[in-house]
């Protein structure tokens, strides 16, 4: 707030404007011609104006200044106490301190749950725990099933590799007898030529080509009998596997529908998240409980002590809950006590400046009438309707 201080001029007719910017500490001066009519009206008015946020000022201050000056009071009547009272004071503060800290504590912690996640948890206190024993059991039997489709899902593509082996064994033992024949054709025919066009005897060679069908056909046909049993085999084996997969897939789509509706309906992705907010929601709700009843007894505490301060007869009893630590700790009351008086010293100067400068302002106006009588009603009218 800036202050205008008048001061008196040095020389008649003559007045020097001085205006004081507490802010920045600069004076600004304006000669003023007090010949003009105009100007000498202006300057009066400034020098009411001045008076008025004097006074103003004034009483803020002064209302602020009897208000330290109280608290100091009562700050050497409490130090003033019978010992026995004296403890009696202490001990209800210690109370009031170690309550206010624990709370304290309390609502600055980081760690405090999501009042969003308290509630949900809350909501369904009696259900969490078995919603998690559904939740943790859907999540085991799913990776289970996952196990076993994985299982499954090998033993068919080695069925799927295994058939397709036999079924190229059964075509492979169908090409070799036909080469078998093709190759006996080949030999009886060229037995024959040799028997009818050179009259060789070619008896042993038809018994050896005969021998030797027999056992390649044979050899060859029991090879492709089997390999034509491993092939049914395989497709019969390749079926039930199938068959099973599709019962695993089932039971995984029913077990993953159960997971996103357990999921959804306690919203969290994981029964290990769930069973962390439970267990953080019964600390917190333990804490509460614990921070509820800390709060009654500060309400206690409170009115106990404001009760022996009035009984005192202190003049501001109200201000001391707050300032408990005060009563226990002699080191905070003197720098409270401290500050206090450095404030008291700090009132008692701007109030003295405030003071000064309307008896300033006040003298200027009186100069001023006196110098020009003929304006001596004007100025005392203004006077009056600003008094």
């Amino acid at each position: 707030m800036g202050f205008f201080k008048n001061l008196f001029f040095g020389r008649k007719k003559e007045y020097e404007e001085q205006s004081y910017d507490e802010e920045n500490g600069k004076i600004d001066s304006e000669v003023i011609n007090m010949r003009d009519k105009e100007e000498r009206r202006r300057y009066v008015d400034n020098c009411l104006e001045q008076i008025e946020e004097a006074s103003r000022e004034l009483e803020q201050l002064t209302e602020e200044y009897n208000l330290v000056t109280t608290y100091l009071t009562d700050m050497e009547e409490i130090e003033a106490l019978p010992e026995q009272e004296r403890e009696q004071l202490r001990q209800q503060a210690q109370k009031i301190v170690e309550l206010s800290q624990s709370r304290e504590n309390y609502l600055s912690r980081k760690d405090r749950m999501r009042e969003s996640d308290y509630n949900r948890m809350q909501r369904m206190e009696n259900e969490v725990q078995e919603g998690y024993r559904k939740l943790k059991n859907a999540e085991d039997y799913q990776a289970l099933i996952r196990q076993d489709l994985q299982r499954l899902d090998r033993e068919r593509n080695s069925c799927q590799f295994q058939q397709k082996q036999w079924r190229a064994t059964v075509e492979n033992t169908r090409g070799m007898a036909i080469i078998c024949l093709v190759a006996v054709a080949l030999c009886l025919g060229m037995l024959a030529v040799l028997q009818l066009g050179f009259g060789m005897d070619t008896q042993i060679g038809y018994l050896i080509t005969a021998g030797a069908a027999a056992i390649a056909i044979t050899l060859i046909y029991a090879k492709h009998l089997d390999a034509k049993a491993e092939v049914k085999r395989t497709s019969k084996t390749l079926n039930r596997l199938i068959l099973l997969q599709n019962k695993v897939k089932i039971r995984y789509i029913n077990n993953t529908n159960l997971l996103e509706y357990l999921r959804l309906k306690y919203e969290v992705e994981r029964a290990d998240e769930l069973n962390d907010l439970w267990n953080r929601y019964v600390k917190e709700k333990e804490e509460r409980e614990a921070l509820e009843l800390a709060e009654d007894d500060l309400a206690f505490y409170n009115k106990e002590m404001l009760r022996t301060l009035y009984h005192y007869q202190l003049q501001i009893p109200d201000i001391w809950p707050g300032q408990a630590l005060a009563l226990v700790d002699n080191r905070e009351m003197v720098e409270i006590r401290h500050g206090l008086i450095q404030q008291r010293q700090s009132l008692r100067k701007r109030m003295e400046y405030n003071q000064g400068l309307a008896e300033n302002a006040k003298q200027i106006i009186k100069e001023v009438a006196h110098d020009y009588p003929q304006d001596a009603d004007e100025i005392l009218k203004k006077v009056s309707d600003r008094t």
